[in-house]
Order: structure tokens, then C-alpha cells, then sequence
């Protein structure tokens, strides 16, 4: 090597690229540590957050209907069936999902609080006549199905009256949710569909469960969070279930209902929904 190289190679840098070098390592650092500390800081705050905040287990429902269906649960009107909002470009082989559902799909919300105002609680084997009484007071019940609650949760096809005369088909539904005590909160509910300007034919098709939690082991800290396409194994911390509802449409109602109670059902296609 000569010394004309050697002087080069242990020629000192100068004070800017000495500092430039001092910054970038310091930057690195800092990074590095930064990334430590907020990774930290996400669990310490889910940690903290289970400490100090109340243990909450929220729930919602996702009715699969037809697009365009008017849905009401109880005398509350839901809305319009619709697909998701991001749906709009989804290829048809493989679009997004939202809590497990397609996108394309059609589909009405209700919510915890929602169905707290628009049901009862109930128990397997308790009467259908008189949860359909309690749920639609000025309703007369024609026919219902089953006369008992099954002990599976379920949703029971009902024939009402209306005060004017009119029929209303509607599904007498139940819901069932595990309780922090170990046992289940049970409640039913009406549900009423409208396609078009008439009323139809409906029942349950399947039902899809899924729920996530978030959660810390007895004696433990640190959070985990875990999810199942059922109820949670243990209600703990902070809990959410969703229940999707695919529901089925008569192609004709009034075939399906002669077949079960002798009504005359010559009107056009369906029945007129009294709507409040």
C-alpha cells in the first residue's frame, strides 16, 4: 500500500461528517428505543385498562336479509337492508369481510341497548302465547308454531292480528348470552320484515357466532386477547359478541302458511305490515 493511500485511509473526518455520523447513530438509537417503549406502552395500556375500567361485554346482531328488506324488531324500525359500505369494487370470488360476513351481503344492525327496549326475559318452556302477548299486547295471536319455548335458542314463526283486522306474520326470536355468574341471560324478541310493500314469509337459517376478548389470567398482568366463533369459554374483561342471522324468505308465504293454519290468503301476494 502506498503512503499516499495510508495517509488517506487514517485521514480524520471532518467535523461535519463526524457529526452527521454522531446524529444518524443517534437516531438509530433512538428509534430503537422508541419502538421498545411504545410496544411496551400498548400492552402496559391494555393492561391498565382492564384494572381500571369496568369489565364490559358488548353485543350486536347482523341480520342477513334480501336487499332492499325493511326490518323491524319489535314496533322499532331497523332500516334498509344494504351492503356494507366498503363493498363498492369488492371482487365477487373473494371480497373483503366485516366481523366475518361478506360485504356483498345485505345486511341490517341492531344493537345490545336496542334489544334490551324491544324484549323480554324468558326461559325455556315458558308459553309462546303469552311471550307474544307480552311482546305485542294489541296483537292477537292466531298461530304460533310450538306452544313452549324449546331450550335451544331460537326463532318460531307467529301469526298476529292486528286492532284493524290485518295480519302480521312475524318470527318470536330468542337470544341466550352467558352471565358473569356462570348461568345465561335469556330474551325475546319480535322481528317483522317488509320486501317491497308487503310482508313475507320468514324464518332462521343459521346462525354464526363470533366473539373477541381481551383479558388477563387470574393473578396475571399482561393482557391477551383471544377470539372464538362462540361464546367466550369465560366471561372476563373486555368482551364483545356478534351474532350474524341469516335469515330465509318463503318464495310463497302463503303456500307455507295454509299448509300450517287454515287462513284464507287470497290478497295479493302477502299481508299488509300495520306500521307505528
Amino acid at each position: 500500500m502506498s503512503d499516499a493511500v495510508a495517509d488517506e485511509i487514517q485521514k480524520p473526518l471532518s467535523p461535519p461528517l463526524r457529526l452527521l455520523r454522531v446524529v444518524w447513530a443517534v437516531l438509530l438509537v433512538s428509534l430503537l428505543v422508541f419502538s421498545i417503549l411504545m410496544a411496551a406502552w400498548g400492552g402496559l395500556r391494555e393492561a391498565l385498562m382492564l384494572k381500571f375500567l369496568d369489565a364490559r361485554y358488548v353485543k350486536s346482531f347482523t341480520l342477513q336479509v334480501p336487499e332492499g328488506t325493511k326490518v323491524w324488531l319489535g314496533d322499532e324500525y331497523l332500516g334498509e337492508s344494504a351492503q356494507h359500505p366498503l363493498a363498492e369494487g369488492e371482487p365477487e370470488d373473494d371480497p373483503m369481510k366485516v366481523e366475518g360476513m361478506s360485504v356483498l351481503l345485505p345486511r341490517v344492525y341492531f344493537y345490545e341497548q336496542q334489544l334490551l327496549e324491544n324484549s323480554v326475559d324468558c326461559a325455556p318452556g315458558d308459553a309462546t302465547r303469552d311471550l307474544l302477548k307480552r311482546l305485542s299486547p294489541e296483537g292477537e295471536v292466531l298461530w304460533v308454531q310450538d306452544e313452549k319455548m324449546h331450550e335451544s335458542a331460537e326463532f318460531m314463526p307467529a301469526l298476529l292480528k292486528a286492532k284493524d283486522g290485518r295480519l302480521d306474520f312475524v318470527n318470536l326470536c330468542r337470544v341466550d348470552w352467558p352471565s358473569r355468574d356462570g348461568g345465561f341471560e335469556r330474551k325475546a324478541f319480535l322481528l317483522r320484515m317488509l320486501i317491497g310493500e308487503d310482508q313475507h314469509v320468514f324464518g332462521l337459517d343459521r346462525t354464526e357466532l363470533w366473539s373477541d376478548q381481551l383479558y388477563a389470567e387470574d393473578g396475571e398482568f399482561w393482557t391477551k386477547r383471544d377470539q372464538w366463533d362462540d361464546y367466550p369459554p369465560k366471561l372476563t374483561g373486555q368482551t364483545k359478541t356478534v351474532w350474524r342471522l341469516f335469515m330465509r324468505v318463503e318464495d310463497d308465504g302463503a303456500a307455507w302458511m295454509k299448509s300450517r293454519y287454515p287462513y284464507e290468503y287470497a290478497d295479493a301476494s302477502w299481508f299488509r305490515l300495520p306500521v307505528k
